[in-house]
């Protein structure tokens, strides 16, 4: 009977949480956080609006240095695994190439930056947090990735190396967005700025996209929360179905 009871609490718990995702602020507002701070950041999560977070400070300094240039040096006859395509990070060099790589784990991995990654998520965790995945992108050229929801409790986005566009958008205009081109539905959005040293975090449910006229290099760290991730994952797992 406890065993049930117990049981009978958290589905209710996961429930309640999982439901949340699906709210949000109906009149957001773009907060700034001038200087990072653990429980300012966590306590402005809770308002479910974007949130610009400037002079982040990479303590290992990784990321102050961290050019193609740089990359390709310290990382000879790199290969790039990416969708089960192979690509060499030589094509880097090219001036006239143009290359999209999205959100790749592996880069993540074989560049060994997850602890400086994970420094950054430092301001965002806490002992609910669960489901973190970090990842890199890099772009050459003119580049834009397709409108995207953040279906995770949270998503952070970190512009390591130059500059691109941000557009974000509210929920509330999905019906106005989705299965449009990027170009028709900017006029709903909010636009940002990436540049290093700024995080932006975004809310769940919330859509975006971003362009890049140059080379770039992207971070998004991804999470869940203990009682989000289990929604997460059945969701995730049947939409692949």
């Amino acid at each position: 009977m406890l065993l049930f009871l117990i049981i009978i609490i958290i589905l209710t718990i996961i429930f309640k949480y999982s439901y949340d995702l699906f709210q949000f602020n109906l009149n957001p507002d773009i907060q700034h956080i001038q200087n990072p701070n653990i429980h300012i950041i966590q306590d402005k999560i809770k308002d479910k609006s974007p949130i610009i977070i400037h002079n982040i400070i990479d303590d290992n300094n990784i990321f102050q240095n961290f050019t193609y240039e740089k990359i390709i040096n310290d990382n000879p006859g790199y290969i790039i695994n990416h969708n089960n395509k192979f690509i060499s990070l030589d094509t880097f060099k090219n001036k006239n190439s143009q290359i999209a790589i999205h959100m790749n784990q592996n880069l993540v991995n074989d560049l060994n930056i997850n602890n400086s990654l994970n420094n950054i998520f430092y301001y965002f965790n806490n002992n609910l947090i669960c489901n973190q995945k970090n990842y890199l992108s890099f772009f050459k050229g003119n580049n834009a990735i397709s409108l995207t929801q953040n279906k995770n409790y949270g998503l952070i986005l970190f512009q390591i190396y130059n500059n691109s566009t941000l557009y974000l958008f509210h929920p509330k205009h999905k019906n106005d967005i989705i299965n449009k081109e990027n170009k028709i539905i900017k006029k709903w959005a909010y636009k940002i700025n990436l540049k290093p040293n700024i995080i932006i975090h975004i809310p769940s449910q919330w859509y975006y996209f971003y362009e890049s006229n140059d080379s770039s290099i992207i971070s998004t760290i991804t999470y869940d929360t203990l009682f989000t991730f289990p929604f997460n994952s059945i969701n995730s797992h049947f939409s692949l179905l």
